[in-house]
């Protein structure tokens, strides 16, 4: 691990106690060192609700769905018919 993602420097700066928003290691680093999921729904809980409160299997699923493949886990039964449609 590098010496910048270990951020000593910035804990040593804010001491204990405190936050790092606004130490200089923060607003350096904090565009390019979060990870945005493109399965995680990065949305408030009401919005996610509100957009029918899907789970990361089944966003996984109609990802595979809309390319063409076939999800990992095949459901039993006429489940598999219901892949793609966020219905299970």
């Amino acid at each position: 691990m590098s010496t910048e993602a270990q951020a000593l420097d910035a804990i040593f700066e804010v001491g204990p106690g405190a936050h790092f928003l606004s130490s200089q290691h923060t607003l350096s680093n904090f565009e390019t060192a979060f990870y945005r999921s493109n399965i995680a729904d990065n949305n408030s809980f009401e919005q996610w609700q509100e957009d029918g409160g899907l789970d990361a299997q089944v966003c996984i699923d109609n990802r595979l769905f809309k390319t063409g493949n076939q999800p990992a886990f095949q459901p039993p039964g006429s489940m598999i018919d219901k892949v793609g449609t966020g219905q299970y």
